[in-house]
């Protein structure tokens, strides 16, 4: 090699270097070094990590539907901005609002669907919804600040609306059923789950789009499969999709009557099904139907047209799922089989459509 290949050869090493430090750099400032708020100003911002900022929460104004009977004013669903708007301090006051501990805890395996769950539900006048994922009861720092801590996490509720958290990783969190049941002994708990190959491969296809890691599996087989072809049973994705693992642990601390499980694939294909069943559980008054739905062309979502017209936003794009072999997909289903028969029976419910494939 001539001297002034390996010139340029060494040049080319040390700018690609370079550009990776300085993307990590960048990506390192955008997720960790925001400054922290003490609390008597947390509750007005949110620390958006993927814009490296703090973004100030909507105050309602003149312009905003105002929710009557509750404590803020409806902002359409956004991956940006709060769902909803604080009302004055007057108007709180006079509605006896305050900021209650959850009566009900949304949680699920990644890419079940507990996002949609978590904004249709927010819509609805008897729910609270917290404004973000508290990862409260996974995260030991979060933890031991303790429930006053907790409670600041969530919004503004009346005296006869739930007050609502979703935070999917509580699903496969060690210890997580047994903290929660000690500290909050009458909550409720809600639990999305889809057909488990399918959610495997929204995982993965997730990740995919995120990973900045080299050694990532370049196909849904090679993250799932050996290289023998047999299922690798440690793989990542399909063990959060083992539910009668994770179910098992809720069910020794929450009977039946205080834990719901939801099919999230008919969920997906119509929503109100499943929210007019979350409404008896919680025992709120009846408020989701057919005709405040609308489907969106361009995404595939359900978008609710009352009290205002908002959509499950997409925080980035998605791309297509990957193709996966017909005998691939027929081993996975042959492995959950034991699994989601385990399942149906910890649930005493057998209509979920993927127990019989």
């Amino acid at each position: 090699m001539s001297f002034r290949s390996k010139a340029l050869w060494a040049f080319g090493v040390s700018y690609l270097v370079s550009t990776a430090i300085l993307m990590v750099y960048l990506m390192y400032t955008a997720t960790v070094n925001l400054p922290s708020l003490p609390d008597d100003r947390s509750i007005y911002w949110w620390r958006d990590a993927s814009y490296g900022r703090y973004i100030l929460r909507h105050t309602c104004n003149e312009t905003d539907v105002v929710c009557d009977t509750c404590c803020y004013c409806y902002t359409p669903a956004s991956h940006i901005m709060a769902d909803f708007g604080d009302l004055s301090e007057a108007t709180l006051t006079e509605r006896h609002c305050e900021k209650r501990l959850p009566q009900a805890i949304i949680i699920g395996a990644m890419k079940s669907g507990t996002y949609a769950l978590r904004t249709y539900l927010s819509y609805h006048p008897d729910i609270a919804m917290a404004y973000d994922e508290p990862w409260f009861w996974n995260k030991p720092e979060e933890f031991e600040q303790g429930l006053e801590r907790y409670r600041k996490m969530m919004h503004y509720s009346t005296p006869r609306q739930v007050t609502i958290e979703k935070t999917p990783d509580y699903y496969h969190g060690e210890g997580v059923p047994e903290r929660i049941i000690q500290n909050l002994p009458d909550v409720k708990i809600l639990m999305i789950m889809k057909d488990p190959v399918k959610r495997a491969i929204s995982h993965y296809n997730f990740e995919r789009l995120r990973t900045q890691d080299f050694y990532f599996p370049a196909t849904f087989e090679e993250a799932v499969m050996t290289a023998d072809g047999y299922v690798n049973v440690h793989s990542e994705y399909l063990i959060q999709s083992a539910y009668s693992v994770f179910v098992k642990r809720w069910l020794r601390h929450f009977p039946p009557g205080r834990f719901l499980a939801i099919d999230g694939d008919p969920f997906q294909r119509d929503p109100v099904p499943q929210l007019q069943r979350i409404e008896k559980y919680l025992g709120i008054r009846p408020f989701f139907t057919k005709d405040i739905f609308v489907k969106n062309s361009t995404s595939g979502f359900w978008c609710l047209t009352k009290p205002i017209y908002s959509c499950v936003p997409q925080s980035r794009p998605h791309p297509p799922h990957p193709k996966v072999s017909d005998s691939v997909l027929m081993t996975l289903y042959r492995y959950f089989r034991p699994l989601n028969k385990q399942l149906a029976k910890l649930l005493e419910e057998p209509s979920f459509e993927w127990f019989s494939y």
